[in-house]
């Protein structure tokens, strides 16, 4: 008895061989990446043990074959990167399936595909808001960077900050910290300063 089909990845091209519904005992249907084209077989839907099936990656077309309903073990079904049409079943097992078996299909229609096609469009949107704000944000920064006089400052040696404290005496601490003491000191131009 056959279980197991697995000929995912080899580049196969035409349609889906109705024959495979002749294989009851299949369990696992995996035609994942190749180039298979056409209809889904209605004939799958006789693959009555079938728990996996896996199509995605393929020139697929058409609806999904409403026999597909009647495969109650079916707990994995990856239709994804085809180009189906029509409506999603709700019934039997694809009532418990998610948008991810489903994405990336020209023309499908259903439960899953309103939900994801809105939250789409709400990210689309949530981005282009936040973009925006992003882009008014770096205008005002550059605005009030604008207004904002830029002083410079000169650079002091250690020699000159010696004479201007004279020789960091005491009398001209202002106060003292945990970094360390601060001086009064007047600069050869006559400035005055707190170092």
């Amino acid at each position: 008895m056959l279980q197991s089909i697995d000929l995912s990845g080899n580049r196969i091209s035409g349609k889906i061989l109705t024959i495979l519904g002749g294989f009851q005992s299949l369990s696992v249907l995996n035609l994942s990446k190749n180039s298979f084209s056409e209809a889904i077989p209605e004939q799958l839907g006789d693959l009555i043990t079938l728990d996996y099936l896996d199509l995605s990656h393929n020139n697929l077309s058409g609806e999904i074959p409403k026999s597909l309903v009647a495969l109650s073990h079916l707990h994995y079904l990856n239709l994804s990167c085809n180009k189906l049409s029509g409506e999603i079943p709700r019934r039997g097992p694809f009532a418990n399936f998610t948008a991810a078996s489903f994405v990336d299909n020209e023309a499908l229609c259903g439960k899953f595909i309103l939900p994801v096609f809105a939250f789409t469009s709400i990210l689309i949107v949530v981005i282009l808001i936040m973009m925006k704000r992003q882009k008014n944000n770096v205008k005002t920064q550059n605005t009030i960077l604008d207004v904002v006089p830029t002083v410079e400052h000169r650079l002091i040696s250690y020699q000159e900050l010696r004479r201007a404290t004279n020789d960091f005496s005491e009398a001209n601490i202002l106060g003292v910290g945990s970094f360390g003491s601060v001086f009064k000191g007047i600069l050869s131009e006559g400035t005055l300063n707190a170092r």
